[in-house]
């Protein structure tokens, strides 16, 4: 069993780039979880929030440039 790494923090620019590629088409939810090291976890909440319209630009910029 490996040992679990401190928690991550993903940029929100990053969750709203990764789930509009994923809801067009250009990569599956899969396939973006090893090559980014994403949790398959995190990746529906990211899309529920990009849905409802709570992961947006103005977010995304806001926190980009902290």
């Amino acid at each position: 069993m490996r040992a679990r790494g401190p928690y991550r923090r993903h940029a929100t620019l990053f969750k709203l780039l990764l789930c509009q590629d994923i809801r067009g088409g250009i990569i599956g939810r899969r396939d973006a979880q090893r090559p980014y090291s994403v949790s398959a976890n995190l990746i529906p909440l990211w899309l529920t929030k990009f849905d409802r319209g709570e992961l947006n630009d103005e977010e995304a910029e806001a926190t980009h440039y902290r």
